[in-house]
């Protein structure tokens, strides 16, 4: 893997997660989210949306990756 190249990818070995790991994972508080780089100082309002936004991405995600009959196509 070329790290001077920033369009290189890395890839992990992990096994994948089952669906019920997924849906069983720790929920994001807004205290883990300011853990994060760049999400410190963000405010308790601005967090809860950023988490609200997070969340809805994460759904659509599983029901994507997890039910591929609903999205056959007709």
């Amino acid at each position: 893997m070329n790290l001077d190249n920033p369009h290189t990818v890395a890839k992990f070995e992990k096994p994948p997660l089952s669906f019920q790991q997924v849906i069983n994972a720790e929920k994001m508080t807004v205290e883990k989210l300011k853990t994060f780089s760049g999400f410190e100082n963000v405010s308790e309002q601005e967090a809860q949306h950023i988490i609200e936004t997070l969340n809805c991405f994460s759904d659509i995600i599983i029901n994507h990756i997890t039910k591929p009959e609903y999205h056959a196509d007709p």
